[in-house]
């Protein structure tokens, strides 16, 4: 049993909606992955507050898409085959594996759209810190999932507008 017991009802949570019974949830780090068996999360914080925990919600959401839907295997043959372009595969991803659990579990969009909230500021820094193709793969994610109406008006670009997103290169 886990010493949070938030971080209980997670894992608890995690097994019931991907019907795989052997994935455990951990709290450490800053960051949410997955290997199809494993969902790490974000450390947990006491007390937890309600914003954070629907983040979480969300980020396990994420998560769980890919256990149900993400193909290790081929993401894996991808990366050894076109080293430095994985990032293009996972943000493809992202959004494939997003849409198709916010199509078999009610709810999860609404999560996903509360994780986004919070963490969208965070998401417009590191646009800013990253290199070309990092930005390159956050601006298809944005187009492709349903966020890109999320990150405010300035943002244009992301539902197809005509303005560039601060960070983006122009081209001049």
């Amino acid at each position: 049993m886990k010493g949070n017991p938030f971080e209980s009802q997670l894992e608890r949570l995690a097994r019931t909606l991907t019907e795989q019974f052997g994935v455990q949830v951990t709290c450490q780090g800053d960051n949410a992955w997955t290997d199809g068996r494993q969902i790490v999360l974000p450390s947990v914080p006491e007390p937890l507050d309600e914003n954070l925990e629907k983040c979480l919600v969300g980020y396990l959401d994420h998560e769980m898409g890919h256990v149900v839907f993400s193909d290790f295997g081929v993401a894996e043959q991808f990366a050894q085959s076109h080293p430095g372009c994985e990032g293009l595969l996972n943000v493809i991803e992202d959004a494939l594996i997003e849409r198709r659990a916010m199509e078999r579990w009610p709810g999860v969009r609404r999560n996903l759209d509360m994780m986004f909230r919070q963490i969208r500021g965070r998401v417009a820094q590191l646009i800013q810190q990253r290199g070309p193709f990092d930005r390159l793969c956050t601006a298809v994610y944005l187009k492709l999932s349903h966020h890109g109406d999320l990150m405010g008006p300035d943002r244009r670009t992301a539902r197809g507008g005509s303005r560039t997103p601060t960070g983006f290169p122009t081209g001049t």
